[in-house]
């Protein structure tokens, strides 16, 4: 078989057929005429596991050893494929393939797989691994997903809330859009798109760019689990994808979409659905790609605002090395583009105004950027998409990985060791102290790394650090305005993640976050108001636009390259491998991952119970008021406790050495530990021992204990909080929201 073949043809027509194995004959036919469930469920575990097809085959091979004759499963790739085809609507894949003459992408497909010509020059066309990509139609997967998912879209309430911002639906941009067609049958499927990279081998400098779309007509709790994010696209090179190109089959087909909408009968009631991206999610590089506009360090590189950035003088040290004796550091002087903090406020760009100098710009015969803008966007086809503020900002790269990680890269990078914000390696080691020293709840699954291994850190603990570490740990360690600079930031952007922000809130988190830029400038001079600072400033009217940050966030995206990239097992026709795992995933008719654990009927305790009896308890029942005097008492007691599904710990439980899950708040508003869980009779209870706030650091609450105990049933509970010991003093806080899981 010729290598060509191999890598053109991706459907799993032609790549099964085209491999060297015995023809199937009429007895093994015979053995997959039917659907076998049990085929499913094997299949189910081949996606999640990343099996190859070879080990697939062994495993349905060790499966038959006790079935019957006559319920044999397909044991070779031809049959198990064949019997997809026959018996399931595998989602179609075309490719589009790179012509090398006049580099025009020509759609493939599995039926003219073979001595295809390009659509434009009519050249031959040769591929190689890296010269295509592949696409995928949206219009079934989105069909699928409305069937799947029927019971969460029919309610779910996407009307707008007029005094907060509770999801996309709440932002401007979605909520016009909705308002369009309440008065018409057509119901609008939100989407939001997102392109990145991610690499597969540390052997090579190939990346996979996926087009991702998430459904924002799904509610939160299941709308950014892999299973219900949409891929459109794959495409496998050493380098950034042409955008004009790669996004082209999308934009196509939802402008077919426009006129034909994707029509669906659920429980005797017809359904009209139209599909439309209101929102693209990327990184200031893919932005720069998406908007055809400057990269974001250079001069007019804000795609928000019409701030021009200034030159600014830099110092910097280079090395040079000398022909006998260590290598001579020198300071040399360049300059660079900042936007900096001054009397001038720049206004917000304008969607119109934008359209017309894209148009300028390709119109023009020198083709020179205007404002920043170096010609017409490949998005600009999209109905209903504001090229401006349709580009949300992402708080992942933007805040956490951007600004966050800046700050600390100042505070612990000695070059800065002349500054008043480096922390000096003895006070380092104390601040290193503090921070390994906390035990956040077992849902936060990254546990707190000393910060000189900052380099290595992901996304989500720089937002651990942000939202709880740092204002608690940092006092005593840094000069106090510094301390209060970095509290001031993560007070902010902790009232953008909540799952409800009053207006008057984005307003308040607007002021903090104009004052955060500002003060930086001050504190850590001109030279360092790069982009991602600037952006600050233009957050909460991302949130205007486009909802909470949660709502427009790369995590999700982020979480399922992981997925994507564990689809690969060999280095070789990559694109194949990930394409075929991705249709027979979307083809199950009972995934793997929507397979639910049982959740108890009733709330139950975990574990053997054992027997305690403390001196001097007294409880406070909380449901009548009424005092239990227990001193002494044998009482047969749990450690741990589930509700719903979410599992409580206690004092008692100390099998887990960097977590604390026994820190809940009550239904009456009451805060404290839980000292165990106590059945009596047909009801469940749980004691904890009272805390009292007595201060505050913006959503962080300074706690001491009352030394009273307090019992109430464990429905009751309605939160686990977040407790933080740094030294004597004691902290608490809950999470921004409950959607944004590791």
């Amino acid at each position: 078989m010729a290598r060509v073949n191999s890598s053109l043809e991706i459907s799993l027509d032609s790549i099964i057929d085209s491999e060297n194995d015995v023809t199937t004959n009429k007895e093994d036919e015979r053995d997959i005429q039917k659907t076998d469930p049990f085929v499913d469920k094997v299949t189910g575990r081949y996606v999640r596991h990343n099996w190859s097809l070879v080990a697939l085959e062994d495993i349905m091979d060790l499966c038959n050893e006790k079935r019957e004759e006559c319920d044999k499963l397909p044991t070779k790739k031809q049959q198990i494929m064949k019997l997809f085809r026959q018996n399931r609507d595998l989602l179609e894949i075309f490719y589009y393939v790179d012509c090398e003459k006049c580099n025009c992408a020509t759609k493939v497909n599995s039926e003219n797989s073979n001595n295809v010509k390009c659509c434009r020059c009519d050249t031959v066309l040769k591929t190689k691994e890296t010269n295509f990509f592949v696409s995928f139609p949206i219009a079934p997967q989105i069909l699928k997903s409305l069937k799947d998912n029927w019971s969460y879209i029919s309610t779910f309430d996407t009307s707008s809330n007029p005094m907060a911002f509770t999801d996309v639906h709440d932002g401007e941009i979605l909520r016009n859009v909705l308002e369009q067609y309440r008065e018409t049958d057509v119901n609008i499927v939100s989407l939001s798109l997102n392109i990145d990279g991610a690499n597969k081998f540390k052997s090579n400098a190939l990346s996979v760019w996926p087009i991702q779309l998430v459904q924002n007509n799904l509610p939160p709790r299941i709308r950014f689990l892999p299973e219900n994010i949409i891929i459109s696209g794959l495409y496998y090179n050493n380098g950034k994808p042409d955008c004009q190109k790669y996004l082209l089959p999308l934009v196509s087909e939802l402008s077919e979409l426009k006129e034909n909408n994707i029509k669906i009968t659920i429980e005797n009631e017809d359904f009209t659905f139209k599909p439309l991206i209101t929102l693209a999610v990327v990184d200031l590089p893919a932005k720069s790609i998406l908007q055809e506009t400057k990269q974001f360090g250079s001069y007019d590189g804000c795609t928000y605002c019409e701030n021009p950035g200034e030159l600014v003088e830099i110092k910097r040290d280079k090395k040079k090395k000398k022909a006998i004796s260590k290598d001579k550091i020198t300071t040399e002087t360049s300059k660079f583009v900042r936007y900096l903090e001054g009397d001038e406020d720049f206004k917000l760009r304008d969607e119109v105004d934008t359209l017309e100098k894209m148009l300028q710009v390709h119109t023009s015969s020198d083709g020179k950027a205007i404002d920043g803008i170096k010609g017409v966007s490949c998005l600009v086809g999209l109905e209903h998409f504001n090229i401006i503020f349709g580009m949300g900002i992402d708080y992942m790269h933007c805040v956490l990985l951007g600004s966050v990680k800046r700050l600390m890269d100042f505070c612990c990078n000695p070059k800065f060791s002349h500054r008043l914000f480096y922390i000096a390696p003895k006070i380092r080691k104390t601040l290193n102290e503090k921070i390994l020293a906390i035990k956040p709840t077992s849902s936060i699954v990254r546990k707190p790394r000393s910060l000189d291994q900052r380099k290595n850190f992901k996304a989500s603990e720089f937002r651990s650090l942000l939202l709880y570490y740092l204002p608690v740990c940092l006092p005593g360690c840094l000069p106090n305005r510094y301390v209060q600079h970095i509290r001031m930031l993560s007070a902010a952007v902790y009232m953008l993640l909540k799952e409800n922000i009053p207006r008057i809130e984005v307003d308040q988190a607007g002021e903090m976050l104009n004052d955060f830029v500002k003060q930086h400038q001050d504190l850590y001079g001109k030279e360092n108001m790069v982009t991602v600072i600037h952006l600050l400033k233009h957050i909460t009217v991302a949130v205007e636009k486009q909802g909470p940050l949660w709502a427009q966030s790369a995590f999700p995206f982020e979480r399922n390259n992981g997925c994507i990239l564990k689809m690969i097992n060999g280095t070789t026709d990559v694109l194949y491998q990930m394409s075929t795992k991705y249709v027979l995933k979307n083809s199950l008719t009972n995934r793997p991952d929507d397979t639910k654990k049982a959740v108890r009927k009733n709330d139950n305790f975990l574990g053997k119970s054992i027997t305690i009896a403390e001196h001097g308890l007294f409880a406070l029942n909380v449901v009548n008021l009424q005092r239990l005097n227990l001193s002494n008492v044998p009482l047969e007691v749990y450690k741990r406790c589930q509700l719903g599904k979410s599992i409580f710990t206690s004092i008692l439980y100390t099998r887990p050495k960097r977590s604390v899950d026994y820190f809940v708040k009550l239904f009456g508003g009451q805060i404290g530990a839980v000292k165990f869980y106590w059945k009596m009779g047909e009801e469940n209870f749980v004691f904890v021992e009272e805390y009292e706030v007595i201060d505050n650091i913006y959503h962080i609450e300074k706690v001491q204990s009352t030394k009273k105990v307090i019992m109430a049933p464990i429905e009751f509970i309605t939160e686990k909080k977040i407790f933080m010991q740094v030294g004597l003093y004691k902290y608490v806080v809950s999470p921004p929201n409950h959607y944004e899981n590791e």
